[in-house]
């Protein structure tokens, strides 16, 4: 609880940054008169104040690549709001109102469904979620191996013909597909909550049927590594033992007139195994007119082509697509790309993107090198040691440039922590509070060092 805690606390910091970049710095799709929005409710943690700030910003904005970043950010600060009830009136009002299909109204709506669950209005989290297109009708079959690296590579029996009926030998074990029982649309699948051991791998399958030929998106989070079919070919694999990837993937997808197979590969012993998958239009609206199968029946089942290659890659969200697509960015476009990945966890992205852009400044910027200290405190692709030692460097830094930067002091107080010097990390803490007495980071983080 307390890795996840700091992990938080770094985020809304990050997002801070970036809410200030943005208003002072860049317009994107806004009238003059969004320029009136200011830090304030940021630095002196009003947070009831600030996400009407960032409503406002959206519903001026529906479609922009900021809004996108404010919907995603939103849940960080959920914990910290005095009167939660307001927040989600403004979001019904906004579902219900004018709000244009798109990306950005799949977020809402998943803002939405995260409050309501919070709140444990299941009702209500049932009605939305029947907008946001979740696949949850799935038959599966395992664990197939028992470690996760070989079990991804490894071509296990569903992977070269599929029987729905028939049982399956593996390990003196007999393998049987069977569905997966009955759950609100909106929870996270996890096959492996119904198998032992929970580790190897796992194979699902949902079957759909269309009117007609569709091109379509699949939303995948999970945070294990994965592969995926559609009707037998190869679409996709996320194997995160490789390399470091995000958490969530969007893969352009074809439905054929009639009926379709997913069929979905899930490995265990990384570490969390659910998943969630929507099915939208590649103009981001819910198809309304798909049939689900129910039970174990048999529809035109092609068994999977294991010796192609995916044919489709991920498309990213249209946020990271549309600051990828400036040819010459300015220095804080290339920043708030890096950002965008860092919010989704893609660290060699991030650094990459954040790295360029502190290099491209003519004079150094304590913004933008704190981006860069946030990479690196946050990151898994360098050692430990190193990441820290880059962290105090650049915090001694920034706060040779900006002795008021209140975050870096937050940031040098968790190197000292993590360097088991509690009473260093408590001075930093006090410079920060000095500073902004309003800071309320820095009285929650002294708590739980002291």
């Amino acid at each position: 609880m307390f890795l996840r805690l700091k992990s938080q606390l770094i985020l809304v910091l990050i997002l801070s940054l970036i809410f200030f970049i943005h208003i002072t710095s860049l317009s994107i799709e806004a009238s003059p008169e969004d320029t009136y929005l200011s830090s304030d409710n940021l630095k002196f943690g009003r947070y009831d104040e600030l996400i009407q700030e960032w409503l406002d910003y959206v519903e001026k904005n529906p479609q922009s690549p900021f809004s996108e970043l404010l919907l995603r950010s939103i849940p960080d600060f959920s914990n910290y709001l005095k009167n939660e009830k307001v927040v989600i009136s403004r979001l019904e009002k906004m579902e219900k109102d004018d709000f244009p299909e798109g990306f950005n109204k799949i977020f809402l709506r998943r803002l939405l469904l995260y409050f309501y669950t919070q709140r444990e209005d299941y009702n209500s989290a049932g009605v939305i979620a029947d907008k946001m297109g979740f696949i949850a009708n799935w038959a599966f079959i395992g664990p197939w191996g028992f470690t996760s690296r070989p079990a991804f590579y490894e071509a296990y029996e569903p992977e070269k013909q599929i029987n729905l009926k028939e049982s399956i030998s593996h390990e003196r074990r007999e393998l049987k597909w069977r569905l997966l029982p009955r759950q609100p649309d909106y929870l996270p699948v996890d096959f492996f909550d119904f198998l032992r051991p929970q580790s190897g791998a796992v194979y699902g399958i949902s079957q759909l049927q269309s009117p007609e030929e569709k091109d379509g998106c699949l939303i995948i989070r999970t945070e294990t590594s994965f592969k995926l079919w559609l009707n037998g070919s190869p679409v996709f694999e996320a194997d995160r033992l490789l390399c470091v990837l995000p958490e969530e993937f969007i893969i352009p997808v074809k439905l054929n007139s009639g009926w379709n197979q997913l069929m979905i590969k899930i490995i265990g012993g990384q570490g969390p195994t659910e998943f969630q998958m929507q099915l939208v239009s590649k103009k981001w609206q819910v198809f309304n007119d798909l049939i689900f199968e129910h039970e174990l029946k048999v529809h035109e089942l092609m068994s999977p082509r294991v010796q192609e290659s995916p044919n489709l890659q991920a498309i990213s969200s249209p946020a990271i697509e549309y600051y990828k697509s400036i040819t010459e960015p300015k220095p804080y476009e290339a920043l708030t790309l890096g950002l965008l990945y860092l919010c989704l966890n893609d660290y060699d992205e991030a650094f990459v993107r954040i790295e360029k852009a502190c290099g491209s400044l003519p004079a150094p910027s304590p913004f933008f090198l704190y981006c860069l200290a946030l990479t690196y405190n946050d990151s898994p692709l360098f050692p430990l040691n190193y990441r820290q030692t880059q962290v105090k460097d650049l915090t001694d830094k920034i706060l040779s440039l900006s002795a008021d930067f209140v975050p870096a002091y937050f940031l040098r107080a968790q190197y000292y922590e993590s360097q088991d010097k509690t009473e260093d990390a408590l001075v930093e803490l006090k410079k920060a509070l000095k500073v902004n007495p309003n800071f309320f980071y820095g009285y929650l983080y002294g708590a739980l060092i002291a």
